[in-house]
């Protein structure tokens, strides 16, 4: 094999044309780093292009699941409400809207909509305990 390169320097009005020419024997060239190079990018293209496929149908089977989860959630006949941290709502259910008498839509204080009555006890219910701990909070008794 003959490499050969032509250019011409200078200007149109004095052209200076240099012409190389050069035999490059077969074993000269970089075959096996080329070969290398090769596999070792389709080899990493492929790496990548599982790795992404994974992601898909992990994200596809995420978002499954959580379709199931809330037909599940609505579908259910006792009251579900989801909240936030600021006592929020995130979700309700269909009976949730129905025990509650309010279309609850998302970023509802939920403080705001439900009421304490006592129908057994005339002794006086202070909801803030209720609302600011995670723990159960006694009722008054009778």
């Amino acid at each position: 094999m003959t490499l050969h390169v032509s250019k011409v320097l200078g200007t149109a009005l004095q052209p200076f044309p240099i012409l190389i020419s050069r035999p490059v024997p077969w074993s000269a060239w970089p075959w096996l780093g080329a070969a290398l190079w090769t596999l070792l990018t389709a080899g990493l293209s492929g790496l990548v292009f599982r790795l992404l496929e994974g992601r898909r149908a992990a994200q596809r089977a995420l978002l499954d699941e959580r379709a199931r989860a809330g037909g599940v959630v609505q579908a259910v006949s006792e009251a579900i409400v989801a909240l936030d941290e600021a006592y929020r709502v995130t979700l309700a259910n269909p009976a949730a809207r129905t025990m509650l008498a309010h279309p609850l839509p998302p970023g509802t204080d939920l403080r705001a909509v439900v009421t304490f009555r006592s129908t057994l006890s005339q002794a006086f219910f202070d909801a803030a305990p209720f609302w600011e701990s995670w723990r159960p909070t006694e009722f008054p008794r009778a």
